[in-house]
């Protein structure tokens, strides 16, 4: 009849029977397997599988310290390890004298304070010590700080810094609060109070620090970087006041 629906026939087939079966043959690479080389190792090296380590470990739980405690005390018959410890001495009787005439001082003078913050330079580390390649110097007249034309006044001039680096950027008026500021907040005195030129890490020329800070400023700059180096040497040397109910006093003593 031609009202029956004509039944429609359909057939399904994955799609890998339209791609080729062509499988690609992947070439194994063989490892050639070599032989490892033993390392060479000195009879003094510390291992952690050996009888060394097992004696540092008693060391640790016998003394509750740690692995540079235990290194200090192997290295005692070592005479580069001596003549370190003897310079770290050295170093912190030093600190310690020019602590005594910080603190201890009833009468402030320029001379005794300009005295300790000359040996204050000997604990400066080489690095930022080095001296400056001599350039043309630019005829700049602007401050770099508060933008301030100094030929336009008397009583205003821009400090050249001296011997470490030969930046000229700064007043006097803004060289002296950038000083007393770092002094205040007790912030940038390590390794020294550094020139305010942008990444610039050559420190401050003694005279030009005796020059405009004033008496106060300069035995608190002195205290703040005597203290501050005092406290490397804490471990050993330096012990700070024990008194918990001010624990703001920064007195102590020296063993």
């Amino acid at each position: 009849k031609k009202d029956k629906a004509i039944e429609s026939i359909t057939t399904y087939c994955s799609i890998s029977s339209f791609i080729s079966n062509t499988k690609t043959t992947k070439t194994k690479r063989h490892r050639v397997k070599r032989k490892k080389i033993s390392k060479k190792t000195n009879n003094d090296s510390f291992k952690f599988n050996d009888y060394e380590y097992k004696k540092f470990k008693k060391y640790m739980k016998k003394h509750k310290t740690s692995i540079i405690a235990y290194k200090k005390e192997s290295n005692n018959d070592n005479i580069q390890w001596q003549k370190k410890k003897e310079k770290q001495e050295n170093n912190a009787r030093k600190l310690f004298e020019m602590y005594e005439i910080s603190y201890l001082s009833k009468d402030k003078h320029k001379d005794e304070i300009s005295s300790v913050i000359h040996q204050m330079t000997d604990f400066i580390p080489r690095k930022y010590l080095k001296p400056m390649i001599q350039q043309k110097q630019e005829n700049n007249t602007i401050c770099n700080v508060c933008y301030c034309d100094t030929a336009d006044y008397d009583d205003i001039e821009l400090v050249q810094m001296q011997k470490y680096c030969n930046h000229c950027m700064i007043c006097n008026e803004c060289f002296v609060k950038h000083l007393n500021i770092n002094i205040r907040d007790d912030e940038n005195i390590l390794p020294w109070l550094l020139c305010p030129a942008f990444q610039c890490k050559a420190p401050i020329h003694i005279d030009l620090l005796l020059k405009h800070l004033s008496i106060d400023n300069l035995y608190k700059f002195a205290q703040s970087f005597i203290n501050k180096n005092l406290q490397r040497y804490s471990n050993s040397y330096w012990i700070q006041c024990p008194d918990t109910n001010d624990k703001k006093c920064k007195f102590g003593w020296i063993i």
